[in-house]
């Protein structure tokens, strides 16, 4: 509008590159053992899964899956410094091997879409519930625990 040219003197561009992935989870483990009997049960009636931070995270998903791949428990844990979970319902769990996960994301503001995902870290552990008359797990098939 005052004559002043402000015009580039070249011609200029740049380009959009996706975000970089975060890494992967690490030091993703249940807190004392990956093997949960009935002795164990019968002492703390939960399970602590733990793993280190990941900067610039803001959000954590948590899945278990059953031996078939199907999802038992997915939670979205708010917050970087969320980095663990105690699982307290024990009955979404059955006898056999569980698959987990953790994996580092940041979701937009509606927490619809994620904006940055993250490798996940995967670990298992394994649920008998079966006993034998000293406590430990039960070695013999067909045993009947009452008549």
């Amino acid at each position: 509008m005052d004559d002043l040219d402000i015009s580039a003197t070249g011609k200029f561009s740049f380009t959009v590159e996706p975000i970089p992935p975060f890494e992967m989870t690490k030091d993703a483990k249940t807190e004392t053992t990956d093997f949960f009997d009935a002795s164990y049960l019968r002492k703390k009636q939960t399970i602590s899964f733990v793993w280190q931070k990941v900067n610039r995270a803001r959000s954590y998903i948590f899945e278990i899956r059953d031996s078939a791949g199907k999802i038992v428990l997915r939670k979205i844990l708010d917050g970087n410094e969320n980095t663990n979970f105690v699982l307290d319902d024990l009955t979404i769990l059955s006898k056999g091997e569980f698959n987990w996960s953790v994996k580092a994301v940041r979701f937009s503001d509606d927490k619809k879409t994620i904006l940055v995902d993250g490798a996940g870290a995967q670990k298992s552990f394994t649920v008998d519930f079966a006993i034998n008359s000293n406590g430990g797990k039960r070695k013999k098939k067909g045993e009947f625990y009452a008549e």
